[in-house]
């Protein structure tokens, strides 16, 4: 790891096309790893192929500036995204395929939003801003502890787009306190903290 981590830093000079084209190939690789049997019995290898793209797309934001003023000034990139959200929204069952576009436009989408009108009166949003890892590890196991919910989704009524707003937002808010509590906790183990996080600190 440490050897592609040089080959990488040396070839890419801080390029966009450099980054975009490495990135492309690695990728393609993986999917044809995983298409032609390899990956299959690999524990979350697909996962992973489906949750790389936004990882990478974290990467450009953090590491160019054109990116990050795109994503939280540029109103026609804001109005691109919503349109191709709300045409996933629509027609998600006639995609081939099993990748979240959704949630790809949706990451412009409420960065633009959170950019322009996210304030003191949001703070909350912010302080979450800060424990998305850990939210994202731990939610899946509090889900798991209610299967119910799952069956609710399934509802018609849960459907509509208002109700499920609502809905989510009534359980999400419990679940991301949870996995905040749980993470803070962890973390004040150094083993624990290695585990689950990746985190080594002396």
């Amino acid at each position: 790891a440490l050897l592609i981590n040089n080959i990488y830093n040396h070839i890419n000079k801080k390029s966009i096309f450099n980054d975009f084209l490495i990135h492309f190939i690695c990728y393609l690789i993986l999917l044809l790893f995983y298409y032609k049997g390899g990956g299959k019995n690999i524990p979350y290898f697909l996962h992973t192929i489906k949750m790389l793209p936004f990882f990478i797309l974290g990467t450009y934001f953090s590491k160019y500036q054109i990116i990050k003023t795109s994503f939280t000034s540029s109103y026609l990139l804001f109005i691109i995204a919503t349109m191709g959200y709300v045409l996933c929204y629509c027609f998600h069952d006639q995609v081939p395929s099993n990748f979240n576009f959704k949630g790809l436009f949706a990451i412009p989408i409420i960065i633009y939003l959170s950019s322009r009108h996210l304030n003191k009166n949001l703070i909350f949003l912010k302080f979450i801003g800060k424990y998305t890892l850990e939210i994202y590890i731990f939610h899946w196991f509090i889900l798991a502890l209610f299967p119910s919910i799952n069956h609710l989704f399934d509802q018609e009524l849960i459907r509509n787009f208002v109700i499920l707003f609502f809905f989510t937002l009534f359980i999400s808010i419990p679940i991301v306190l949870i996995s905040i509590v749980i993470s803070n906790i962890l973390k004040k183990n150094r083993i624990s903290r290695l585990i689950c996080f990746g985190e080594y600190k002396l």
